[in-house]
This record gives structure tokens, sequence and C-alpha cells, in this order.
């Protein structure tokens, strides 16, 4: 036999006659699982960028949430900034997105 063979038995690593031996190419299972681990690889990144690439719309209620009123200006341009009208803000909050 080759060195890239081995024998392999199915029953109680028993060999012979009509005990279900065979001879399997160890080449041949490692590219057949290399072709599989790529595939699922490729089909993960393609569902990953679907997915990344379709992001939820926001909400109503968060949409009605940025109209200017008479209690708060909105200013979407290039800063999304909510000031009160009523007075002076002395503090703000600065909310970074992560990533």
């Amino acid at each position: 036999m080759g060195r890239n063979r081995f024998r392999l038995t199915f029953l109680f690593g028993l060999s012979g006659a009509g005990l279900g031996v065979g001879v399997i190419n160890v080449r041949r299972i490692i590219i057949g699982l290399a072709v599989v681990v790529v595939v699922i690889a490729v089909l993960g990144g393609i569902g990953f960028l679907v997915w990344t690439s379709n992001p939820y719309p926001p909400m109503p209620q968060a949409l009605d949430a940025l109209k200017s009123d008479s209690q708060v200006n909105v200013s979407t341009s290039p800063w999304l900034v909510f000031e009160p009208h009523a007075s002076q803000a002395t503090m703000g909050f600065i909310f970074y997105r992560a990533g």
C-alpha cells in the first residue's frame, strides 16, 4: 500500500474477509474536509455581508423625536443636537457609537 493510504477496520479492529474492511485515501478526506470548511466560510461571509448591509429602519417614535417642538429645537446637520428653547443649556451629553 502507498504511504497515503491506511487500512481501516470497522468492527473492533478485526481484519479479514467479510468483516467490513476498507481502504480510505487520507488525502481525499483532507481535501474533502478543506472544501467543506471553505464552502462554509464563504457562505458564512456572504450571509454576514447580506445581514450587515440591511440595517433595521428607525421606528416611527424615533422619527417623531427628531422633530422640533415648542420645548426643544432639533438640528441634524452635521451632528444630532437637541437644544431647549426655554433656557441656555449648561451641560451636555455626548454619545459615541460602539466601534
